[in-house]
């Protein structure tokens, strides 16, 4: 027997302990009506009877008001003890009162409701019982017509009945509040199973009410919302992520209100911090429950997906061409390492066929890096000091810049980094040569002619930046937002891949890759993952 059926058992006959309090009650105020002498001694039968069904109801009523379990053995005795002592009843004078075998009606309905079964059926019939004897006894007082056995068969009549009409609803209300209970039992674990799913999506959900005020928000949006650089004290960094939140909140719902205005903008770009991520917004409508959901998605993750499938097809076709390009190479690597070993050519000449054969090789390697990047290899990281090989690397892939000294490098001596040596050769090469040959398109050549290689050290997260920096024409805010995207190019004879696969390396290697807005020019930072002191 569940909780929920104790309590109602329990309510139930303490109902029925009032009910009898209550009838004993009255049969004390009709006894002490129809008694004629007020002598307190010797007490009428009558009196005497409806006494002790006082005492025994005023025990019961106190029992059960005390007792935190229903008394179901207490409740069956006393529904006996009740017929009892009506049946001794109709042996007195009160019987000329009222009709007191109907009132027998009661206590059979509450023995069927209690008492489902061979118990309940089994009070009516002891009802009936002492109906009959009280019939039988009574013939030889009172002088009984027709009428009366009448009446005693159709009250026998009605004991049964009440009993079989009691338990049949008796068991509908139970069966019903079983599945009640059943039903809200699975009601509530779908509600902590809804809970606990929305708490671990990665796509933020929040719930706004008809006033557009916040209902509930989970985990997933609550940190798109947040400062990402809130490294602060925790009473600060309360203050500051309560503060985020709440800006956040702000321009969702400022969104979700041009959205009620018009339907047709399905989603909108925010972001909420200077720094934080681009939040793609999704609105729909719960008409059922007058709600409106917001969905929240980090957009870097979103095109970096959609990426993913671009890289797959993009590892399809360097693996096809892979074979094709690798032959030419070796053919090309071995006629110069022939032509170097030959005895007729000069120093300057055995030069030329060295810087062949590194290009040869550089270009190998980048075959190889497309083929890594498209498998997702794992790459060669190492750790090295970075002026050291910068000034070693700008020497040699880009010798005649370096000689006109076009570089304006400001490296601290001390930085550190771990990177594939090969990877990071890629991406400088592809992001140096798009700042020459932004110089070389542009009208003024009077203008600084320069490129700009800087690194910073974060002074908090100790997180290392590497910037390139040219002052040639730049790109307009649409370009910057596309530049990323594989096969985008402004050049004629570009192929769309160089700052592509450049990001991708770098995120291959934990680092990051991103444009910065300068006033002139075009200005490129490597964010390096921070190493453990």
């Amino acid at each position: 027997m569940s909780v929920v059926q104790h309590k109602s058992l329990n309510v139930a006959i303490r109902i029925y302990a009032a009910y009898r309090f209550f009838l004993a009650l009255m049969f004390i105020a009709l006894a002490v009506g129809q008694t004629t002498q007020l002598e307190l001694w010797p007490l009428s039968s009558t009196l005497t009877i409806a006494l002790l069904y006082f005492l025994f109801a005023c025990g019961f009523l106190i029992r059960s008001l005390c007792s935190p379990h229903p008394l179901m053995s207490l409740t069956f005795i006393g529904i006996l003890a009740d017929i009892l002592c009506i049946a001794l009843l109709e042996y007195t004078d009160i019987r000329r009162g009222i009709p007191l075998d109907v009132i027998l009606v009661v206590s059979i309905a509450a023995g069927g409701i209690l008492f489902i079964g061979n118990l309940g059926s089994f009070i009516a019939i002891v009802a009936t019982i002492s109906l009959i004897i009280k019939e039988i006894v009574l013939r030889d007082i009172v002088v009984a017509g027709n009428d009366d056995y009448f009446r005693t068969a159709l009250l026998g009549l009605t004991y049964l009945t009440t009993s079989w009409i009691s338990q049949t609803l008796a068991i509908r209300i139970r069966d019903s509040e079983v599945m009640a209970m059943t039903q809200a039992a699975n009601i509530q674990r779908l509600q902590h199973l809804n809970q606990a799913i929305v708490e671990r999506m990665h796509t933020g959900v929040c719930v706004f009410r008809p006033d557009l005020s916040l209902e509930m928000m989970n985990k997933a949006a609550e940190q798109l919302l947040l400062d990402p650089e809130a490294d602060a004290a925790p009473s600060q960094a309360e203050r500051k992520h309560n503060t985020a939140t709440e800006q956040g909140l702000a321009l969702i719902q400022a969104r979700l209100n041009d959205w009620l205005v018009d339907a047709n903008q399905t989603s909108k770009l925010i972001q909420t911090q200077q720094n934080g991520p681009h939040i793609k917004l999704g609105f729909t409508f719960l008409q059922s429950e007058s709600r409106i959901v917001a969905f929240l998605e980090d957009h870097a993750k979103i095109k970096q997906q959609a990426q993913q499938l671009k890289l797959a097809s993009l590892g399809q076709i360097a693996a096809s061409i892979a074979h094709e390009i690798r032959n030419p190479l070796a053919a090309i690597s071995y006629a110069t390492q022939l032509l170097h070993e030959s005895n007729g050519l000069d120093e300057s000449q055995k030069g030329l066929c060295e810087i062949n054969l590194r290009h040869v090789a550089r270009m190998n390697d980048i075959i190889g890096n497309v083929l890594q990047l498209a498998r997702r290899e794992t790459p060669h990281g190492a750790v090295f000091q970075l002026s050291t090989w910068l000034d070693k690397f700008l020497g040699e892939a880009f010798y005649s810049y370096h000689q006109m000294q076009r570089f304006e490098v400001d490296i601290d001596s001390t930085i550190e980094i771990y990177f594939d040596c090969s990877h990071l050769e890629q991406v400088l090469t592809n992001l140096i040569q798009n700042s020459f040959d932004a110089l070389g398109r542009q009208t003024n050549h009077s203008s600084d002619q320069q490129v700009y290689v800087q690194a910073l050290r974060h002074p908090h997260s100790n997180v290392i930046g590497l910037n390139i920096r040219d002052f040639g024409p730049g790109f307009s805010i649409e370009h910057h937002k596309a530049i990323f995207e594989p096969f985008f190019t402004t050049s004629a004879d570009g192929s769309g891949l160089g700052l592509f696969l450049s990001r991708e390396l770098c995120e291959l290697n934990h680092a990051s890759l991103h444009a910065v807005q300068v006033e002139q020019g075009a200005c490129f930072q490597i964010m390096f993952k921070p190493r453990a002191s």
